[in-house]
């Protein structure tokens, strides 16, 4: 593909990232729109023909990630879609870009125990991966890296040494994940400071008011007992999944991170935006 055509790719990724999405339903002259805009002049990827409803638009746009630019956007949407929403009931709860330590988790998933989803594209490096790996393996029970087939045999080559308790899955091209290995349990090696770090005020007031009481009084519990009471905290940070099906498949997991952050009015004004004419707006 042309650097020109990949310039607006890389741009389109961006999209459905949370600023640019508060910045869409919080401007008139939003930069998704001023993007959409330059890419009709000066690339080969969009024209002015396509332009319908902002939610064809970033259907459209997700399928040129799919098939020319598959970010990591790609690789958590397909398996939030394929693996998450179509698995989904009432005892799971997903959780997106929590952080561990020094580590960003890309997704965690609680039903019944905590596990934990890193995923590594064409377009990632593996350099902190080894980093990341030795901080969940602190915090959650299961922990999978979900990759591609360029990087399978790297990912299976890093995990060899240290962690070959972490599973591995492999996402193909139609967005199904496949097991390569499964997750041994990481319960016995729990960190019970790194968990503790991990609740938020509301969560750790449940033992006491006050941090440093809390924080002592967790560390003083068994890891199997700090463990499940971390995991019901996780659990109760569940988000209103039937909200999603007002959004087309590309914006799925995309509105799922940002929708405990929308008032009302937010609501409102996105599901009448990506309705709207691009042209018309």
């Amino acid at each position: 593909m042309e650097e020109r055509n990949l310039k607006f790719l890389r741009l389109y990724s961006n999209f459905f990232n949370r600023s640019y999405l508060f910045d869409f339903i919080n401007k008139k002259n939003n930069r998704i729109k001023n993007i959409l805009l330059a890419s009709a002049d000066n690339s080969s990827v969009f024209n002015s023909n396509m332009f319908g409803s902002y939610s064809d638009m970033f259907e459209y746009t997700y399928s040129m990630l799919c098939n020319y630019y598959k970010c990591e956007y790609v690789y958590l949407n397909k398996f939030f879609i394929n693996e998450i929403l179509k698995n989904h009931d009432d005892n799971h709860t997903v959780l997106t870009e929590l952080y561990v330590n020094d580590s960003q988790a890309d997704l965690v998933v609680i039903n019944g125990t905590s596990t934990v989803y890193e995923i590594k594209t064409e377009l990632d490096t593996l350099i902190r991966l080894k980093k990341q790996l030795e901080d969940y393996t602190r915090t959650f029970d299961k922990v999978y890296v979900i990759t591609n087939k360029i990087y399978l045999k790297q990912v299976k080559s890093t995990l060899k040494e240290k962690f070959g308790s972490v599973g591995i899955c492999l996402l193909d091209e139609n967005g199904c994940l496949k097991t390569i290995r499964k997750s041994k349990s990481h319960k016995s090696k729990l960190d019970k400071e790194l968990m503790f770090n991990v609740l938020n005020r509301k969560e750790f007031e449940k033992i006491d008011e006050d941090y440093y009481k809390a924080k002592a009084k967790f560390l003083k519990m068994s890891v199997k007992a700090a463990h499940e009471f971390y995991k019901n905290a996780l659990f109760n940070r569940a988000k209103d999944m039937n909200y999603l099906t007002n959004f087309p498949d590309s914006l799925k997991l995309a509105i799922y991170k940002i929708q405990n952050k929308l008032t009302q009015e937010d609501r409102r004004v996105l599901l009448e935006k990506i309705r709207t004419n691009i042209l018309e707006e």
